[in-house]
């Protein structure tokens, strides 16, 4: 384990020439304490992750990311912005920026994010999930979930997209998620406004994704005829989100599964 507390930081790969692209496998060990405030574009353990890199059993506790990049920028607890692979890593602490916000990523351009959770607190203004603030392109998302809270500060000139789970959802699949922060706002915008308890803005397909928050509504634009299910506690229960999950990733190929010991699943590679 490392302990990053009163620790400079400068992440991994700080933008796209110098982007990762090797493995960093954590072994299942945790890092606790990254603790940084920054002007950089690309912030997070790793700022920016090759499409040849990797990111893999890391545990990150206590997180505290700070972004005041005013013009944009990606942010998020184990990578700023991605085009690899990112599976099996988890964050707990807060996530602050502006643009593209995200506990485990803050836009996933391509690759794949898969087996990863949240419980961070995410604060931002455009893009902004507990998860990913934005997938895009080629971006996979596979048995991922975020249980912590969303706060959207809205800039009140551009368009605001916020999410429980994925601020704006346009990668090619989304498959086996779930959210249980609550999403919450401040200000208002004279953009679109497209606020949900699961998406803000979703253009993919989504399976078996499912939510229970403060939002009534899962996802607040959504283009595709896909959508996501609350979890009511009575029509459906999470006992019935585990099943339909699992059988979705079954029907994938994945080895992940969702497990039932407590309140809610966790996660578990066969």
């Amino acid at each position: 384990d490392i302990d990053l507390t009163g620790k400079d930081w400068t992440p991994i790969g700080t933008d796209y020439d110098n982007s990762y692209k090797g493995t960093f496998d954590g072994g299942g060990h945790t890092i606790t304490g990254l603790t940084f405030t920054t002007n950089d574009e690309y912030a997070g353990l790793f700022g920016w992750l090759n499409r040849a890199g990797t990111v893999k059993n890391v545990v990150m506790e206590g997180v505290q990311i700070t972004s005041h990049q005013i013009y944009g920028g990606s942010i998020g607890g184990v990578v700023g912005s991605g085009w690899g692979t990112i599976e099996n890593c988890s964050v707990s602490g807060s996530v602050s920026g502006t643009v593209y916000v995200g506990g485990v990523v803050g836009v996933q351009i391509g690759g794949s994010i898969t087996g990863c959770s949240s419980s961070a607190t995410v604060k931002g203004m455009v893009d902004v999930g507990g998860v990913a603030g934005q997938t895009n392109s080629s971006a996979t998302l596979t048995a991922c979930y975020a249980t912590g809270n969303v706060i959207i500060e809205m800039d009140p000139k551009k368009n605001i997209a916020g999410g429980s789970l994925v601020g704006m959802n346009a990668g090619s699949s989304l498959l086996a998620c779930y959210a249980t922060g609550n999403v919450t706002s401040t200000g208002s915008s004279t953009g679109y406004m497209h606020i949900g308890g699961f998406l803000g803005n979703n253009y993919t397909t989504v399976t078996a994704g499912y939510w229970k928050n403060n939002h009534e509504q899962g996802i607040g634009y959504n283009r595709e005829s896909t959508g996501a299910t609350k979890v009511d506690g009575s029509v459906v229960t999470w006992q019935n989100a585990v099943d339909a999950m699992n059988t979705a990733l079954q029907n994938a190929g994945s080895e992940w599964r969702y497990e039932l010991n407590g309140a809610l699943p966790t996660l578990r590679k066969q």
